[in-house]
């Protein structure tokens, strides 16, 4: 840091341009570094920096298939899936995490070339500026550092609003500063003329692109809030969000699709708001894959409606089935399609193609926590408990958080295959846990366990819950 605040001195003193900018820069790396050191317990070898490391090397490959002007501008995630490594500790990637090479899979070369050149085009508007004595040394340095700061920002991660917006005030301002001593007089006419085609354009374009989406952002803000306090008026907000067609329809279709399998697990919605949210859900990802062919995440959303909202029905797990293997094909290494297989088979009671999806996930690094509880259930139907016990071992050490319902249903797996002691043990284990605990859940638990006491000849534990039962 002191050596940053030297070099920074005397290049100003020096009206060094490049000196003070990079003095700058270095006082923000080694600050940012202690700050990384002080709050962050990670490695060079940590998910963040290698889940990077495979995004661009996927992204490179996909610039390469399309070299010169590119996939399009919102064909990343299609361009990207073709090369997605199952190394991933993550599925979506909307970005490749570096804008330089994602402005080259959107746009090519050329329009990664034109991304670099509009940073050299405004370094150079700095150095100009300077030299003709519109800006000052400490301004021309400031400028300068804020403009290389931000490409080193974005060479690692992306745009937001927020740093957008900053970037384009300080291209205006350098631009502003590169101005003739003498303007020419532009007639008032030509002004107001200007000014009003202007506002005509921002209106065509802030209304699709601004005013409407922020419109069913709010919808979709409003049905979330009353998802679990008013039914009701959630599936409302839904249906308004639902009926735009706009940028963010993606969001809302697996906003939707989530509170279409939030409605059918919760006691608080009557049949008529549960099937009008489903309807929901499942028209606007069949709009969304119907548009784009190449898109995962409607294939995802849809097929998860199907699954948890569609009451178990062999028809709607059938669907289920036939897009994930729809999905496979779009994206066929990434496992989230092959997970999801696993909850249809487990429902379709096909424990041998359930056991056979959960070994192919197995091998990635995708949520292997809740696989491995899947594996667990599956075993205990295939009927071999020590490999059921080991696999939940291993879902709760990688993280998997088990409820209430999670030790009932692993109760009742043991007890529809006669494994009684083994289910006995999960339905106390189920008495003691707080997580999603509920007064009939802990009904049928001790009615579930005098039972169990009395088949394996333990009266003593069965009359404690013979009495529990009719109190």
């Amino acid at each position: 840091m002191y050596l940053a605040v030297g070099v920074f001195v005397y290049a100003a003193k020096k009206k060094l341009l490049f000196g003070g900018a990079l003095a700058l820069l270095i006082a923000g790396v080694v600050a940012a570094g202690l700050l990384y050191y002080q709050h962050s317990s990670n490695s060079v070898g940590d998910d963040t920096i290698q889940n990077r490391l495979l995004v661009w090397r996927g992204s490179g490959q996909a610039m390469l298939e399309q070299p010169i002007f590119g996939w399009g501008a919102g064909n990343f995630e299609v361009a990207f899936n073709a090369h997605y490594d199952p190394a991933l500790s993550e599925i979506f990637f909307d970005h490749a995490h570096n804008s330089v090479l994602d402005m080259g899979v959107r746009f090519g070369a050329v329009g990664a070339f034109w991304y670099l050149l509009f940073f050299v085009v405004l370094l150079r508007g700095v150095r100009q500026a300077h030299r003709f004595q519109y800006i000052s040394a400490h301004a021309g340095i400031a400028l300068s550092a804020l403009l290389i700061a931000y490409f080193i920002h974005n060479f690692f991660l992306f745009d937001s609003l927020n740093s957008f917006m900053l970037w384009l005030v300080v291209a205006a301002y350098i631009s502003s500063q590169l101005r003739e001593k003498n303007f020419i007089a532009v007639p008032l006419r030509a002004m107001q003329t200007t000014a009003g085609a202007l506002a005509v354009i921002a209106f065509v374009f802030l209304l699709p692109y601004n005013i409407q989406p922020a419109r069913a952002a709010y919808a979709v803000a409003q049905a979330e809030k009353f998802l679990s306090a008013d039914p009701y008026a959630s599936a409302r907000y839904f249906q308004k969000a639902a009926a735009f067609s706009g940028l963010g329809r993606s969001d809302i279709a697996n906003r939707l699709a989530e509170a279409a399998v939030y409605a059918a697990a919760s006691p608080g919605y009557n049949a008529l708001t549960r099937n009008e949210l489903f309807r929901l859900a499942e028209k606007a990802n069949q709009n969304l894959i119907a548009q784009v062919p190449e898109k995962l995440r409607p294939r995802l959303s849809l097929a998860s409606v199907y699954i948890y909202a569609g009451n178990n029905d062999s028809a709607m797990l059938q669907k289920a089935e036939e897009i994930l293997w729809q999905a496979l094909n779009v994206a066929p290494k990434k496992f989230e399609s092959r997970d999801l297989l696993v909850q249809v088979y487990i429902r379709q009671k096909r424990w041998e193609r359930a056991a056979a999806e959960i070994e192919v996930v197995l091998s990635s690094r995708l949520r292997t926590g809740e696989i491995y509880f899947l594996k667990g259930l599956v075993s205990i139907y295939m009927r071999d408990a020590e490999i059921a016990q080991s696999s939940f071992t291993m879902a709760a050490e990688r993280g998997r958080v088990f409820t209430f319902s999670d030790y009932v249903t692993i109760g009742r797996a043991y007890e529809a295959n006669d494994y009684q002691h083994e289910a006995i043990a999960a339905y106390e284990t189920a008495r003691v846990t707080e997580a999603g605990r509920t007064t009939a859940g802990i009904d049928f638990v001790n009615r579930a366990l005098y039972e169990l006491y009395t088949a394996v000849g333990d009266a003593a534990k069965a009359a404690i819950y013979k009495q529990k039962i009719s109190l």
